[in-house]
């Protein structure tokens, strides 16, 4: 995966909240006993590795990962919190849809740049904010 940009994986969380799915499933998270040769990928194909103190040693892509999905929660907060304001469920999705899509507009059609993703991560959590207020 040395080809692939890190920022790939964060999208992939705001993929979830805009279409509204229930999760993602990584498969073979933590299949460690494969040989990193195996599958002759140019580069890693762990996304974590294993420890001896029993948890996964993070990666960037991992961190990624969490990061998407951090904003993944927000994009929902968000959504709830305008409904509880009166917006139905679709005009709550549509409202956060229009700042998240700032970002991530398609799934092969997302920004590269990560000062693009955090501004539009503010202006969600800014959102968020107003909206609980």
């Amino acid at each position: 995966m040395i080809d692939s940009a890190a920022i790939k994986s964060r999208a992939l969380h705001w993929l979830n909240a805009l279409y509204d799915t229930d999760g993602y499933l990584h498969w073979a998270l933590n299949h460690w006993h494969i040989p990193l040769t195996s599958l002759e990928s140019p580069g890693d194909q762990y996304i974590c590795w294993p420890s001896k103190r029993f948890v996964a040693n993070s990666s960037l892509r991992y961190e990624s990962e969490r990061e998407g999905l951090e904003d993944c929660e927000l994009m929902f907060l968000l959504r709830d919190a305008l409904e509880k304001q009166g917006a139905g469920r679709e005009d709550a999705q549509r409202q956060m849809e229009a700042m998240a899509r700032k970002a991530v507009r398609a799934p092969q059609d997302y920004t590269r740049s990560w000062e693009e993703f955090e501004a539009a991560r503010r202006e969600l959590l800014g959102a968020v904010v107003a909206a609980a207020r």
